[in-house]
């Protein structure tokens, strides 16, 4: 689940939740609105405040999702990850 759904389904404020986790309302805001990714610590924050509903995945701009996490390459069109 996204941050942003996450916080409009628990109505929750983002000034408030930002308190919460020890940031500033304004850099919490710019990871709901996908401006940048939060750092590790704050994503691993993140998913323990939403209880694991918004996974590391979902704080993820859509540009570092297409990013090989090994080599760092971008993965072709049309690459779907085999399933284990």
């Amino acid at each position: 689940m996204e941050l942003k759904q996450y916080l409009l389904d628990k109505n929750l404020v983002i000034a408030h939740v930002a308190e919460e986790l020890g940031v500033h309302r304004n850099h919490l805001s710019a990871i709901v609105n996908k401006r940048y990714p939060p750092g590790k610590m704050l994503a691993k924050e993140i998913v323990r405040f939403t209880k694991g509903e918004v996974r590391l995945e979902d704080l993820l701009p859509e540009e570092l999702k297409k990013i090989c996490p090994c080599c760092g390459r971008k993965f072709p069109r049309n690459y779907q990850p085999k399933k284990i």
